[in-house]
């Protein structure tokens, strides 16, 4: 298995690196915080070819049936189709007049409150229940690429809010969409999500090609008790406190039962220290559920151990060949700015230099391969002559 770094690991490099620092509440915050800072800023300097990944996006077809709506609850009352789960993602056409809707129950729906008719509709009439919006994934940063495999065709995005506004004014029918745009979903939490204009008429299928954040830090470092494993993905714990935060975190195995430390130790603890631990895991495994306080499991099988001492860390989103020194750099050059370190300029000027260096080490074609074209647009053109 390749190495896997830790958010601990990016923690120890800070102490090491400043030489006699003491242990307390203001200085690991402060190394926190650095390793924080550093690693959410790291994306930023360019489209890393590590956080680059796809998606697929599935359209809802649109609905058409009839509605009546009585303004003094805000209730529509649908028929004619049944109305889907998500049903408060959609919109519903009424005499050409776009309408959102804020809750859904079977066939009925409330209303938003911003946006609905002025009065009762009485009497049935026609109505179009379409879906323009769909959720982005979590860790979406930036799109790269749209493409549209249903009509195998690259879709356009909208740039600008007055292109967005056009798309919007001119395309509003259900169709096939020809661009799209991307926005806020509405709520923070909610993220980011893709607007299709125009909307989507039926189920249609795009590959979404696009740079993604880097998982986030949470669970810096946790060592307490002892685990046993039998040659399973289970683990139990001896005196262990697991939590469902660390769902996603890096579980490493000890030699013994003693505490495991990274493959290059652990700093010593402080100015009157003078040696750290160097104990290193021969093991290791993705956490990817926590059942109890004193059992886990793991994402692959793990030979049979007992009372082993071992820690949990959440592991650093970085390819380690080409990012990971450039990281270590970073953090070094963010703890010397936060403590204004007499040697601040010069550990900046060492970040740049290793930034430049991972910059040029992220190229992953050979100068052979260059220049040979990813995707040809007339490859799958049928060409016929006129036989006239």
């Amino acid at each position: 298995m390749a190495t896997v770094r830790t958010y601990d690991d990016l923690i120890q490099n800070v102490l090491d690196g400043f030489g006699e620092l003491v242990r307390d509440d203001r200085n690991m915050r402060l190394c926190r915080l650095a390793v924080q800072n550093a690693y959410r800023q790291f994306c930023n300097h360019r489209t890393w070819r590590w956080y680059v990944r796809n998606a697929t996006i599935t359209t809802s077809a649109s609905l058409t049936g009839t509605v009546t709506y009585v303004s003094s609850t805000s209730t529509y009352t649908f028929a004619g189709f049944t109305m889907p789960s998500e049903g408060a993602r959609y919109r519903v056409i009424i005499d050409g007049v776009h309408y959102s809707l804020h809750s859904v129950s079977g066939q009925t729906a409330i209303a938003n409150f911003y946006n609905k008719p002025s009065a009762d509709i009485s009497d049935a009439v026609s109505c179009t229940l379409y879906r323009d919006a769909y959720q982005l994934p979590v860790d979406f940063r930036k799109l790269l690429c749209l493409y549209d495999v249903s009509h195998d065709r690259e879709l356009s995005v909208a740039v600008d809010s007055q292109q967005h506004k056009g798309t919007i004014s001119y395309y509003d029918t259900p169709s096939t969409p020809i661009v799209a745009s991307i926005r806020n979903a509405g709520e923070k939490l909610l993220g980011l999500e893709l607007i299709l204009s125009p909307p989507p008429s039926s189920a249609f299928t795009y590959d979404v090609l696009y740079e993604a954040e880097p998982s986030q830090l949470s669970v810096d470092y946790y060592d307490t008790g002892t685990v046993t494993t039998n040659g399973t993905t289970a683990v139990v714990g001896s005196g262990t406190s697991w939590t469902n935060a660390m769902v996603g975190s890096v579980i490493r195995i000890s030699a013994d039962s003693t505490v495991p430390t990274s493959l290059e130790g652990r700093a010593p603890t402080g100015v009157s220290s003078t040696t750290g631990m160097y104990n290193p895991y021969i093991d290791y495994r993705l956490v990817t559920a926590v059942t109890d306080a004193t059992n886990l499991t793991v994402d692959q099988t793990i030979q049979a151990y007992t009372g082993r001492g071992h820690t949990i860390s959440d592991p650093v989103d970085v390819e380690e060949t080409s990012m990971y020194t450039a990281l270590l750099r970073a953090t070094e050059a963010e703890y010397a700015r936060l403590t204004q370190a007499s040697d601040a300029s010069a550990r900046e000027i060492a970040a740049s230099r290793a930034l430049f260096l991972a910059m040029e080490n992220d190229s992953r074609v050979s100068k052979a391969s260059r220049g040979v074209p990813l995707y040809d647009r007339f490859s799958r053109t049928t060409v016929t002559t006129d036989s006239g």
